[in-house]
């Protein structure tokens, strides 16, 4: 009963993120597998249950995935499910380990801090960009809209997540008649109100803005013959109104490189009194090498470029894992020929506010965002969706992109071809968005932001201070338990 528990548990933990919101789901999920695993009697039980949750965690959450592969990524239908379910089984693998930590405790506060700590460092561990990371699904963004996410200027999602996690071990612990847990997760949610009064940067002068969206399918995109029919697009719903202070295209909006814009650039540079800002490709040749970048441009004379560092695991690249890529080689799988930039701050000076910039999957780096991000005005996310489909994704990308803006403290644009784009104020709630799949034009109005938060300041030391408390403390209570056990005898 509590095996199928678990693996119904992390399906339900699914419908927390976006765009079902439905967050107590994630309290109810996880405490329901703390008691699976703390209840477990040997190790293999609780990892085996852990192994669960996450298969059923990881596969309902990211199933758009799946669909991307067969209908916009060109893989075959048997290509696209071993890719998949190799990523789920790696996820729930990985997961399952954090789930060995469930020890029992006679203390159900450390038994509490022990079991937080271990899952939010478990989901900090996937999220560095080395060799293989998966940053997504992590349980503080389905607390984006609710009072704790006022800890993520503190801590970053992840302490946002550390609450959460906390909160869902009292309410296991609960039911094992131990209350005190519980006392002190109300305490961390009643401690979150006046956090939120708390203004972490200061407000700067008033843009104004304009978010393109031309509703650019991916078909139209792969095809060279459309190039001019998806620049004119663009252009006509940009200069419906040309007095803005900053104009922003998506991700690889025109499918060439900048070298090819450069006259359309020119001239549609003189026609604006402000910036422009577009997703496209750059190209350098080393010899025989050529080497294609996706990047980010501010157009004029001179054009400034940001050339996107972190790159799609199974996109635009494959993870050198084990027998990964030869396996998927021998398959055909078709990963694109896109490089990765060399490491840079991030910024794009414009006429009127200098912009932290990130390409698609880069927004779900917290530590790569808010790398030089105090020397920024505000955020820019640029997306190309359309590859998505009807699926969820692009909304838990934007549910990312409010926790990022959160954290950051600063007002984030988020520019996609198809949707949804949005503007996000700096306490992480959406301002204003434009309907998904519609050809339009986002016009708003933002403040520039200076300062910093304390997780732009710090870094990881807050949370990773909590994290060794959660797990220092556990360790104290054993080595007491084992000393008094030994004086016993």
């Amino acid at each position: 009963m509590l095996n199928w528990g678990s693996l119904l548990s992390g399906s339900l933990c699914s419908l927390s993120f976006a765009p079902f919101g439905i967050w107590p789901l994630a309290l109810a999920a996880y405490a329901f597998l703390f008691h699976a695993i703390y209840s477990a009697k040997l190790i293999r039980q609780k990892l085996f249950r852990g192994l669960l949750f996450g298969l059923g965690k990881f596969s309902v959450g990211t199933v758009w995935l799946l669909d991307a592969l067969i209908s916009h990524a060109g893989s075959t239908r048997l290509t696209a499910v071993f890719v998949f379910l190799l990523l789920i089984v790696l996820l729930a693998v990985l997961f399952c380990l954090a789930c060995g930590f469930a020890l029992q405790l006679k203390s159900k506060i450390a038994a509490s801090l022990l079991l937080a700590g271990t899952m939010c460092t478990h989901e900090i561990l996937i999220s560095f960009p080395i060799g293989f990371s998966f940053p997504l699904l992590h349980i503080g963004y389905a607390f984006v809209d609710t009072p704790i996410s006022t800890y993520a200027p503190i801590g970053g999602v992840w302490l946002v997540g550390y609450v959460a996690l906390f909160s869902a071990t009292s309410i296991c612990f609960a039911f094992y008649k131990s209350f005190a847990p519980i006392l002190i997760a109300a305490c961390l949610w009643l401690a979150s109100l006046p956090l939120g009064i708390i203004n972490w940067t200061r407000e700067g002068t008033e843009i104004d803005v304009v978010l393109v969206q031309a509703n650019t399918s991916t078909s139209e995109q792969m095809d060279n013959n459309e190039v001019q029919e998806i620049w004119n697009d663009h252009v006509q719903l940009t200069i419906t109104d040309s007095s803005a202070d900053l104009y922003v295209w998506p991700e690889s909006s025109i499918p060439i490189t900048v070298d090819a814009l450069q006259s359309n650039l020119d001239e549609i540079s003189t026609k604006l009194q402000g910036s422009l800002v577009i997703g496209t490709f750059e190209q350098e040749r080393s010899g025989s090498v050529v080497k294609t970048y996706n990047v980010a441009t501010v157009a004029g004379p001179e054009l400034v470029n940001y050339r996107k560092q972190q790159l799609v695991p199974f996109g635009e690249y494959t993870p050198r894992l084990w027998l990964l890529t030869p396996l998927l080689e021998r398959v055909d799988y078709p990963t694109a020929h896109v490089s990765s930039g060399s490491t840079s701050d991030g910024l794009l000076p414009t006429s009127h506010a200098i912009a932290k910039v990130t390409i698609c999957y880069e927004i779900a780096y917290p530590l790569l965002v808010n790398k030089h991000i105090q020397n920024s005005d505000l955020v820019i996310a640029l997306n190309a969706d359309a590859w998505f489909g009807e699926s969820i994704g692009p909304w838990q990308q934007l549910q990312i992109a409010q926790m990022r803006a959160r954290e950051t403290g600063r007002f984030l644009l988020r520019v996609s071809n198809v949707g949804p784009t949005a503007i996000v104020a700096p306490n992480g709630t959406v301002r204003t968005t434009l309907p998904t799949n519609t050809p339009d034009a986002l016009n708003g109005r933002v403040h520039i932001r200076k300062g910093s938060t304390m997780f732009s300041k710090l870094g990881l030391l807050p949370i990773g201070s909590i994290l060794l408390f959660s797990f220092l403390v556990p360790l104290a209570i054993l080595n007491l338990t084992q000393r008094s056990t030994s004086s016993g005898q």
